[in-house]
């Protein structure tokens, strides 16, 4: 059977997954959704009540789209032209709700990832869309997303952007022009993420060569003020995988300045004050490395991989504290990998993580883990092929399988195996 395109929805009850999928609402209008008609779409996220799409519709050019949860006809959200430059809108990027009743927005004015972000403030309708002078650096997470950014507090978005003249800074904004302005200018580099842990916004720069200002984390107090510099290494990091857990944000960290050669890449901890900072646990001991991998996090608990000679890659969690880092599950016996050295291989489900994972180290399909050896188990063997299934994740919920015409096996429900050797 054909089915135009379309936004459809499954119910999440027990045993529903082989239910028919409910049409929400049909977004080709044209005979049996052609899928030569030019017409996409793809999900930004949910705020206002609203589902926020960006996509080509017929004749009408991309755009922001706003879809109600009774499944309407979906709406054509018109963006004002920027000041910073003449055309319309090609790219709806990004919505942050406030829960204030106002949203953020991020849009481009080219499909080119290299062009610039700007940045809006909207009450859901046009009128009251407003451009706040801002150009985010870095695009939105996705709605349900586990480590979310911007960082939303009490109806105010932290972010990071520049302004006239190209300043990097931190940036709040209430989704007003009045409610918006630069708490703090950060140096140069290349700029990642901010959390806010406490009463601070901590804040990642990297730089991808290891030369110059080298790796570091800065903390900017939350009503405004200098920067201060956390940690901050030489070794090329890479990146920060990190996530806020309780009143800490828990990070992977290759050394300091000074110490650097003493440790490899473990987990470390701070409060976002200047003194609370410092390596909480070292799991490969020595200058090797665990190099911990941030997977998700559920109220005070978060799910981690780590690296480890006699359990290669596998599942850990922690509450922030030394003693709370425990060993969850290992999934691939002995000194085989078990997990995949990656962050885009797991997201939370209820208390638990659903996360790409294998008993073999070859053969990848979905696993759920409620952070115990009992409670770790393969969800479904989806695939015959000697790679498995390769199932991704995202929204934050699971989960979506690479389509296998030659290989599907369809749902293969699996009791909890046992496991030996896990916490």
């Amino acid at each position: 059977m054909l089915l135009p395109l379309g936004l459809l929805a499954l119910s999440s009850a027990a045993g529903s997954l082989q239910d028919s999928p409910t049409l929400i609402a049909d977004l080709d209008t044209t005979p049996l959704g052609d899928v030569d008609s030019g017409n996409s779409f793809a999900i930004r996220g949910t705020a206002l009540g609203l589902l926020w799409m960006d996509g080509v519709r017929e004749t009408v050019d991309s755009m922001a789209w706003t879809l109600s949860a009774s499944g309407a006809e979906p709406a054509h959200f018109v963006i004002p032209e920027s000041e910073y430059g003449s055309g319309f809108f090609s790219d709806f990027e990004g919505v942050s709700d406030l829960g204030t009743g106002r949203a953020l927005l991020t849009v481009r004015n080219d499909t080119s990832t290299l062009a610039p972000l700007y940045l809006y403030g909207t009450d859901g309708t046009g009128p009251a869309t407003v451009n706040l002078g801002v150009r985010p650096v870095h695009d939105f997470t996705i709605s349900g997303d586990d480590d979310p950014y911007p960082v939303v507090d009490s109806g105010v978005a932290y972010l990071r952007g520049t302004a006239e003249g190209g300043v990097v800074g931190v940036y709040r904004s209430d989704g007003t022009l009045a409610g918006t302005w630069r708490l703090a200018e950060v140096g140069p580099g290349v700029n990642e993420r901010l959390w806010k842990v406490g009463d601070w916004l901590v804040g990642s720069i990297v730089s991808l060569s290891g030369a110059g200002v080298g790796n570091l984390l800065f903390a900017v107090p939350v009503a405004g003020g200098a920067p201060v510099t956390l940690v901050s290494s030489p070794f090329p990091n890479t990146s920060f995988s990190a996530r806020v857990v309780g009143d800490v944000l828990v990070f992977g960290f290759k050394g300091e300045q000074g110490v650097g050669d003493l440790f490899g890449r473990e987990l470390w901890s701070t409060d976002g004050t200047p003194g609370g900072k410092g390596l909480m646990v070292d799991l490969n001991p020595g200058p090797e490395s665990s190099i911990p991998m941030l997977l998700s996090r559920d109220g005070q608990r978060a799910f981690f991989s780590a690296f480890t000679p006699a359990t290669g890659r596998e599942l850990w969690t922690t509450d922030g504290t030394p003693e709370g880092t425990v060993f969850a599950a290992d999934l691939a016996p002995g000194a085989a990998s078990g997990v995949p050295a990656s962050t885009e291989s797991a997201a939370r489900l209820g208390s638990g993580l659903v996360l790409r994972a294998s008993a073999d180290a070859m053969a990848y399909e979905p696993w759920y883990s409620d952070g115990t050896g009992a409670g770790t188990y393969e969800i479904a063997d989806l695939s015959s092929s000697p790679c498995g299934s390769l199932p991704t994740l995202f929204f934050g919920t699971p989960f979506h399988t690479r389509p296998r015409a030659t290989h599907s096996k369809g749902w293969q429900a699996k009791a909890p195996p046992s496991r030996q050797g896990t916490a």
